[in-house]
């Protein structure tokens, strides 16, 4: 302190367009220069996740590791921004795919996927419809998973609205029932998906095992 004055220290804020220099502005619409090249398989897509217990970004260990992070804390995968419990979003589009996951105890991986939930391409793949895969056996859940996928503006808690907010949020097992009744709730406005804006919150819900 000097001269009755606090020097608190402050945390650095990303500079704002404004002051960016008017050679290093990219005109709208033009591809990033030295980025030409780039194509959409060549990038991470980023997704709105929720932490739960056996999340990466919980552990210290984890090279995606988020300082902070609870079990219950939605998140970018690519940034590593909390938001938090609930975060506010605008969907843009809504498509389902399907995924068939190797168990962990044997290693984890991907055996089969349908980015359009119809065809699998992997093991067994084929008519998704058709696979026993993807059918409940008696009592037993189905191997392969449905997902309902959103393509995601996440709405900034402060600041101005940028293209970094978005990402790709998907539902599965559970929460499939969430992910149709807010399709429901979309449908019943009787406006575009995009034209709302909504607050979506974590809720902890108990297994039939207890956990």
């Amino acid at each position: 302190m000097a001269n009755g004055k606090s020097k608190a220290i402050e945390k650095h804020q990303p500079a704002a367009l404004e002051t960016v220099p008017a050679y290093l502005r990219k005109q709208a619409g033009a591809p990033a220069a030295g980025l030409e090249n780039v194509e959409r398989g060549d990038m991470t897509l980023p997704r709105l996740a929720l932490c739960q217990s056996m999340t990466p970004q919980r552990k210290k260990s984890e090279p995606s590791f988020i300082e902070g992070l609870a079990e219950g804390d939605f998140f970018n995968t690519i940034t590593g921004e909390n938001y938090g419990p609930q975060v506010r979003l605008v969907p843009l589009l809504f498509y389902k795919s399907r995924i068939r996951f190797k168990d962990m105890e044997e290693g984890g991986g991907l055996l089969c996927q349908a980015p359009d939930a119809l065809t699998g391409g992997g093991d067994p793949g084929g008519v998704c419809a058709k696979c026993p895969m993807s059918q409940f056996q008696g009592e037993d859940r189905p191997q392969c998973d449905l997902f309902f996928n959103y393509a995601v503006l996440i709405l900034p808690a402060k600041g101005p609205l940028g293209l970094d907010g978005l990402a790709a949020f998907s539902l599965k097992s559970t929460g499939l029932k969430a992910a149709k009744d807010f399709n429901a709730l979309m449908r019943l406005r009787g406006t575009d998906a995009f034209a709302g804006v909504y607050e979506v919150t974590s809720a902890e819900r108990k297994n039939n095992v207890g956990t």
